[in-house]
């Protein structure tokens, strides 16, 4: 495909997207490759991180969660809770700094840069601080619930009863948290030098690639519209509410 020009509409309606659907949109002028070859070598680093990030989020949190509802002081679950939100707000750069500096190298991918860069993911720019509380509060209010009350004294697994309502704020947070991941991704990545879409971007933007950069949105846009669309269909498929509002407005 041509490069951006002034038929700048014609190109775009035409040759991009018809690019798009024939896999071939043309050559990136920042590597000097297919762009969608790039596309796809960036998505195997960032897609990993992102989803891997998100998956140890959610888990930390259910167990921190999980701690903080068992322990009996509240003074102490207080300054717990008080010192993980201090930590979380913390900006993903100040966090990927501090980790340099302990000795994680940026030059490879190895172990430790992709623990480093699941951590700081994790952790910083408020993730796990807003999980935590989101998660908490949504456990209180199962909790509270009178067939959770009535399952506990049949002698029944509470958690197991409380998981289905669990799943719709784990889902719509996780669903929430992708596009906020692919925008801190770009800082991690630059700092350890991982081959991304973060850094893709950078660089396509550094040299006046237009050609990457649309790509990379579209993709990043389908990735965002995807997770999305799976949210939405979990939320039918556990909340019997939505299937009755799907079949009565049929």
């Amino acid at each position: 495909a041509k490069a951006p020009g002034p038929g700048f509409t014609s190109w775009f309606v035409g040759d991009f997207w018809g690019g798009i659907l024939r896999g071939d949109v043309g050559i990136s002028e920042s590597y000097q490759e297919p762009a969608f070859q790039v596309v796809r070598r960036g998505a195997g680093y960032t897609l990993p991180l992102v989803f891997g990030t998100l998956a140890v989020a959610v888990l930390v949190s259910l167990l921190m969660v999980g701690l903080l509802l068992w322990l009996p002081f509240p003074s102490l679950r207080g300054a717990i809770r008080w010192g993980l939100l201090i930590l979380s707000i913390t900006p993903v750069f100040i966090l990927g700094y501090i980790l340099q500096n302990q000795g994680v190298l940026p030059h490879a991918i190895t172990f430790a840069v992709v623990s480093a860069c699941v951590a700081i993911l994790c952790v910083g720019d408020g993730n796990l601080g807003e999980m935590i509380l989101q998660f908490e509060g949504e456990v209180r209010h199962l909790r509270s619930q009178d067939y959770i009350h009535a399952a506990g004294l049949r002698g029944a697994s509470r958690f197991k009863h409380m998981l289905p309502g669990l799943l719709l704020p784990i889902t719509s947070v996780s669903a929430a948290k992708v596009a906020f991941l692919l925008g801190s991704v770009v800082i991690v990545e630059r700092l350890f030098r991982v081959p991304g879409l973060g850094e893709a971007s950078l660089n396509a933007a550094k040299d006046g690639d237009a050609l990457l950069l649309l790509s990379l949105t579209v993709f990043i846009t389908g990735v965002v519209a995807l997770v999305a669309l799976i949210r939405d269909l979990v939320e039918i498929a556990i909340d019997p509410r939505l299937r009755r509002s799907k079949e009565d407005g049929g």
